[in-house]
């Protein structure tokens, strides 16, 4: 979901553009590329809820995964440089929508907490 103050000059043919460069490619054939890097030393499990794509669909899930920034595209500025690491978690889809469901997105440990209490009832 694209804010109305999100500048186009972030978003150019599925890329994020950062300091008038591609930093991370959007296109389906490419994602797999970045996760890899900054995922797979940490598993394609989701952070908040522990969801695992490969375990409930077999092959067809292995490797898949969404990225959240934890600091939102709208607010950063050209000069900002996304860190993978610092910046990114992996988070199942069904979390990521969540995350967004309000204007300002819940923090992991704010969705954590969410679930912690709804497994408590």
């Amino acid at each position: 979901m694209f804010r109305d103050n999100i500048s186009k000059k972030y978003f150019f043919t599925g890329q994020v553009i950062l300091n008038d460069e591609p930093y991370v490619e959007l296109q389906y054939d490419e994602k797999n590329q970045l996760r890899k890097v900054w995922i797979f030393p940490y598993g394609y499990k989701c952070s908040i809820c522990g969801f695992d794509f490969e375990k409930i669909y077999g092959e067809v899930g292995k490797n898949v995964i969404e990225v959240h920034h934890l600091k939102p595209l709208y607010s950063i500025g050209k000069e900002y440089s996304v860190n993978p690491i610092r910046d990114l978690v992996a988070v199942c889809s069904n979390c990521h929508t969540i995350i967004h469901k309000r204007r300002i997105p819940f923090t992991i440990e704010e969705m954590k907490e969410i679930l912690k209490h709804k497994k408590l009832k």
